[in-house]
């Protein structure tokens, strides 16, 4: 059932981001050395891009759902991919899977050409799928998949911040499917070395929020230097460096 959901006003929205952020807090252990307050402090500014994005009227109509579990159904892939959407819509005629997120949007380029150019790099190097398995989901007809970047930024347009994906975008799905094909493949033969470099040879950049990075020998520059040789194929020997 489709509801509207007011944003609330701002004694109730003070006591609910408090209260959010002390249950935050204490969950991670962080509560005895006062980060509450500072939580709260730094979710203020997203949560003011997203009314702004979503909340313009103060009331969001159409909402189906919040944290709602689905999955996505991939060719060639035995197991389904389980995912969790942050909300779930029904304006326009077709049902949107919605993830929030605090990070930078996948390109802030001008143009929507750029933008997607960026995009469809991000799918093929394994990253961003989640709007794609959202507009795979299975069970639902003609599902969207959608991204709100809420990072606050002056510079950053809603075209920017609001990246939204059909089930028809056959080049999305596509690379879509082969980044999942490979990750399965890979998780079935027991594969799980460090990414250390992007087929380009740039540094990939999630070492830089790794949980474990420091616990990786990715600083070391023999070993980094042989895994990259190994990974892209024979060498000049015959073997495998």
């Amino acid at each position: 059932r489709l509801v509207t959901v007011e944003w609330p006003v701002e004694a109730v929205f003070e006591e609910l981001l408090t209260e959010t952020a002390a249950r935050v807090a204490e969950r991670a252990g962080l509560g005895p050395v006062g980060m509450a307050p500072l939580l709260a402090a730094r979710a203020r500014g997203y949560l003011e891009v997203e009314r702004q994005l979503e909340w313009t009227g103060g009331a969001l109509s159409g909402v189906l759902g919040s944290e709602v579990e689905g999955a996505a159904e991939i060719p060639g892939v035995d197991r389904k991919l389980s995912f969790r959407a942050d909300r779930v819509g029904g304006l326009g005629g077709a049902i949107t899977l919605i993830d929030y997120k605090a990070s930078r949007p996948v390109s802030d380029a001008k143009k929507e050409v750029t933008r997607r150019k960026h995009l469809e790099t991000s799918i093929a190097r394994g990253r961003r799928l989640q709007a794609v398995a959202y507009a795979s989901a299975a069970g639902v007809d003609s599902p969207r998949g959608a991204y709100l970047f809420l990072k606050p930024h002056d510079e950053w347009s809603d075209e920017v911040r609001v990246l939204a994906l059909g089930r028809d975008d056959e080049k999305a799905a596509e690379l879509f499917e082969n980044a999942v094909q490979t990750i399965d493949r890979a998780r079935t033969a027991g594969i799980a070395f460090p990414r250390l470099e992007e087929a380009d040879g740039k540094a990939a950049g999630h070492c830089l929020y790794c949980s474990v990075a420091e616990a990786c020998r990715r600083d070391d520059s023999a070993f980094r230097r042989d895994l990259v040789r190994w990974m892209g194929g024979p060498d000049d020997r015959g073997g495998v460096a």
